[in-house]
């Protein structure tokens, strides 16, 4: 055969190919259905409210837990408030406000609590919820909790305004006070135990701390000032001026033993001296009698420790006990009821009352609390905290008046 003819055979193959698989250059074969060659199996896709689930623990896993103890100054947002405003307010900026409390955009809420973080070292914020008893007023509990009127107004700004800004008893009132970051714990016994995170006590209004170490937990804290606060207030309804009250040792800063003290480890007890009759502004421990002592704010002040009813003990020598029994059965309490406070006249071995008697407190008396609910590792006697109070600080005629002016 010669060229040409070998030629044009193979151009008319080319042509049928062309003709019968006019894609088979241009594209690649495709599969027919009826292959018997698989695919490799993709991984099963999970069902939507599993893959939400996930989501959600892995936030929850990375996130960081907020707690109502923070360091930095908390605000309640207020109508016409921007975050513009507000940075520039408090001298921050508008990313340091997003960031510090998760905002995304520029929108805030009225009544949204904003965190506004500072530089302090050491000092935060925790949230107090305070229950309001027969004859508060709001200026009373600011200056009782070393707050500012505005800031305790703008956190309960809805629920005053329920009540036509007048307080009612048993309503309540939340708003943040200044405590440390970490929380304390007083772990084990009085007598053998320590303490961690201990708070320092502060100086307080008409209160003289001695040269001893004032280190105690954070409700023992809350204690003492919440105890100065309400004998001012007592000693106002005795119509006598404040006498100076004496502060003695409490803890030291990790706890530990004390010496000169047999207990004072676990950051839960408190020396407090006698008021004097006639020196009420002497500023150190002395010892007393009945004639000596002034029995009335004396035994206003040992109230104020009780009223809180979370005292276990207090230490009183026991000559000195009878002063107070006599004071209040003149007052007309019942002797049930003194039978629950003080260990008098039972003899000073008894196992009753409150006030007991101790070695060596004839010049001060010794303040014990119970253990905090979340101290797991803290001991005490085993009894429940009551509460057991006399207040006789209003005068012996007050209600005769009422019932000469109603008749």
């Amino acid at each position: 055969m010669s060229c040409r003819t070998l030629l044009f055979l193979g151009l008319l193959a080319g042509a049928y190919l062309l003709v019968s698989a006019p894609n088979a250059i241009d594209a690649r074969p495709r599969r027919s259905k009826t292959s018997t060659r698989r695919h490799p199996k993709r991984p099963a896709s999970k069902p939507k409210h599993r893959q939400t689930l996930e989501r959600k623990r892995s936030k929850k896993k990375t996130r960081s837990v907020e707690v109502d103890l923070f360091r930095g100054m908390p605000y309640r947002v207020q109508k016409g408030d921007t975050l513009g405003r507000l940075a520039k307010r408090f001298k921050v900026t508008i990313a340091q406000l997003q960031q510090w409390n998760g905002i995304k955009g520029s929108q805030i809420r009225i009544g949204q609590i904003l965190r506004i973080k500072t530089k302090g070292p050491g000092r935060g914020y925790r949230l107090v919820k305070y229950r309001v008893e027969r004859g508060d007023r709001l200026r009373d509990i600011a200056r009782r909790y070393r707050i500012t009127l505005n800031h305790l107004r703008n956190m309960n700004r809805p629920a005053l305004r329920r009540v036509k800004w007048r307080l009612r008893e048993g309503m309540t009132l939340s708003f943040y006070k200044k405590g440390p970051l970490k929380l304390s714990e007083s772990v084990g016994l009085p007598h053998r135990g320590h303490l961690v995170n201990g708070e320092k006590l502060p100086k307080l209004r008409g209160v003289y701390l001695t040269n001893g170490t004032q280190w105690g937990t954070n409700e023992t804290i809350e204690a003492i000032i919440d105890a100065v606060w309400r004998f001012h207030r007592q000693a106002k309804r005795l119509r006598r001026r404040s006498p100076l009250i004496v502060i003695g040792d409490l803890s030291k800063k990790n706890g530990g033993r004390y010496s000169g003290h047999r207990s004072h480890q676990s950051g839960r007890d408190i020396d407090v001296g006698y008021i004097s009759k006639k020196d009420p502004m002497l500023k150190r421990f002395k010892g007393m009698s009945c004639r000596t002592m002034d029995v009335p704010l004396t035994w206003a002040l040992i109230n104020s420790f009780l009223s809180a009813g979370r005292v276990e003990r207090i230490f009183v020598h026991y000559p000195l006990q009878r002063c107070f029994y006599d004071y209040l059965v003149d007052k007309g309490v019942s002797k049930s009821t003194l039978a629950r406070i003080i260990q008098y006249p039972r003899g000073p071995g008894s196992q009753r009352g409150i006030l007991r008697h101790f070695r060596n407190h004839h010049h001060h008396f010794h303040v014990r609390y119970f253990c905090s609910s979340r101290d797991k590792q803290c001991r005490d006697n085993g009894e429940t905290p009551r509460l057991v109070s006399v207040d006789v600080s209003r005068r012996p005629d007050h209600h005769r008046r009422h019932r000469r002016r109603a008749n």
